[in-house]
């Protein structure tokens, strides 16, 4: 319990933190929904679209400030990876310690370790990566450790953008990430692969809460990914091919959302992809958008996905 409390306590001081470099005080405060009002008058189950589309012209949307974001051009943004590990150099792992025999990137320490008795600077350094091993990671393993970030639940933040802007202010593996040319490849195949975990019930307490938090990790991998695989970057880096699996992977994943072998997802987002299509879409526009009401618009269940308002999503 005393470690449940410390990891509360930290990811409350992390948001402090956040909020004191980044200034989102005049940003419009959203409240949760339910999830039960999606706007669609097909079930989410109907057969998955038969074939790619054909080429399609797509309407190019303005860059956003998120796209921005995404693309490192913003450099006004504080690190505070970068703050922390001139806090407190001497906890940071070198990058023969980060990336294993077979070359393959992954935490140096157990994750699970306890730092109540670390300063708050100390146990978030651990988590910076030298340039070297930066460098020389595969863009999957990068995939992998942000989804395993401990700092950071999307379930925390108003909007998807907020919580790209925090993994990329706070872990710079995200940064790294963001350079890659097979991200979309790496970010849909993975996100296929994954699923979410069935709700399961353990006599022991200890065993129960082990697994809550896996079932909550791996979800928060899925969101992480859905969010990703919306931006107008990745977007850019698929052909139709791509692009229309992607649409079949995330109509797969609501499905699972709606099962009942899933109940815990129930007050979960219902979707990290369509939330941050749509809150591009609402603010200075969305490649995705524009694709899908071009290309699936005679597809009823798309656009009624599409069209729905944000909070139906997040």
């Amino acid at each position: 319990m005393l470690k449940k409390i410390c990891v509360l306590i930290t990811i409350i001081a992390m948001l402090i933190t956040l909020y004191g470099c980044v200034n989102n005080s005049n940003s419009e405060q959203l409240v949760g929904s339910n999830h039960s009002d999606m706007i669609s008058e097909e079930p989410l189950d109907t057969p998955k679209l038969s074939k790619a589309p054909s080429p399609t012209e797509v309407v190019m949307s303005a860059p956003t400030q998120s796209e921005d974001l995404l693309s490192n051009q913003n450099e006004d943004l504080p690190k505070l990876y970068e703050k922390y590990y001139e806090e407190s150099p001497h906890v940071v792992y070198s990058a023969d310690e980060w990336l294993k025999d077979d070359g393959r990137l992954d935490f140096p320490f157990d994750l699970d370790e306890d730092t109540s008795q670390m300063q708050w600077s100390e146990s978030f350094s651990r988590f910076y990566i030298p340039k070297e091993a930066l460098e020389a990671a595969r863009t999957e393993d990068l995939l992998e450790v942000i989804k395993l970030w401990p700092y950071a639940k999307y379930f925390l933040y108003n909007y998807p953008s907020y919580y790209l802007e925090y993994l990329c202010t706070g872990f710079n593996a995200t940064d790294e990430l963001l350079t890659r040319l097979d991200l979309a490849e790496i970010l849909l195949s993975t996100y296929i692969e994954d699923e979410f975990m069935p709700e399961n019930t353990f006599d022991n307490n200890n065993k129960q809460m082990a697994y809550n938090d896996e079932c909550s990790t791996r979800e928060n991998g899925i969101v992480l990914c859905e969010i990703l695989l919306a931006t107008d970057m990745v977007f850019e880096q698929m052909d139709d091919d791509m692009r229309h699996s992607t649409l079949n992977a995330v109509i797969d994943k609501i499905g699972m959302r709606d099962s009942e072998e899933y109940p815990y997802l129930k007050l979960s987002a219902r979707s990290g992809f369509f939330a941050h299509v749509i809150e591009l879409r609402d603010s200075t526009g969305s490649k995705w958008y524009d694709y899908i009401i071009n290309t699936y618009h005679e597809n009823e269940t798309i656009v009624n996905l599409i069209n729905s308002d944000f909070h139906s999503f997040w």
